[in-house]
C-alpha cells in the first residue's frame, strides 16, 4: 500500500491492474485517481519525439526514500505564468542592464 502524490489517498494495485503511470525506481503502479488522469492525458498530448525527454514519475515511497519530496512538482505539472507585474519587473531590470553595459559616447 502506497498514498498518491495527487490526490492523497492509500491505495494498492493488484496484479491484474494496469496503472496508467508506472514509477521509474520500484515499478510500483499510480493509483488512478481523476488528477493521475489528468496528468495522464496531459502527457499523451505532448509529441511523441519529446515524450522520452524529461518525462519520469516516482511514487510517493521512492520520493520519501530518495528525499525527493522537496523539488518542484513534475515538468508535466502546468506552472503558474508569472504575473505582470514580475514580467515588467524583469523588463525594467533587463533594460537597466543593458544601458550599463554601453560605453559612455563622446
Amino acid at each position: 500500500e502506497t498514498q498518491c502524490n495527487d490526490c492523497g489517498d492509500n491505495y494498492t494495485n493488484k496484479l491484474t491492474d494496469k496503472p496508467l503511470l508506472t514509477c521509474q525506481l520500484c515499478l510500483q503502479g499510480s493509483h488512478n485517481c481523476p488528477k493521475v488522469q489528468e496528468r495522464f492525458e496531459a502527457l499523451n498530448e505532448v509529441p511523441e519525439t519529446l515524450r522520452l525527454i524529461g518525462m519520469v514519475w516516482l511514487c510517493s515511497g521512492c520520493l520519501k526514500k530518495n528525499n525527493l519530496s522537496l523539488l518542484p512538482v513534475s515538468a508535466t505539472t502546468p506552472a503558474e505564468p508569472p504575473a505582470e507585474e514580475e514580467l515588467a519587473a524583469e523588463d525594467e531590470e533587463e533594460e537597466e542592464e543593458e544601458e550599463d553595459d554601453d560605453p559612455p559616447q563622446a
